[in-house]
């Protein structure tokens, strides 16, 4: 908790997203793998993803059950 580590997955987007645009080729997947939906919820948000997939709890999800 509380290591930086949404402000450096932030960071890093941002300049994926400013290089693919310097190449005129906007279109890139960021894959954002939690243990928890909540948490990829809040932090969608701040990371800047504006288009996400509709995100439900699955399988995968609720192996930790």
């Amino acid at each position: 908790m509380s290591l930086g580590k949404t402000i450096i997955a932030k960071e890093v987007i941002d300049r994926v997203r400013n290089l693919r645009q310097e190449k005129h080729d906007d279109i890139f997947r960021v894959v954002y793998v939690r243990s928890n939906v909540n948490i990829v919820h809040q932090n969608t948000k701040n990371l800047g993803i504006d288009k996400q997939l509709n995100i439900s709890e699955s399988r995968l999800s609720m192996q930790l059950l």
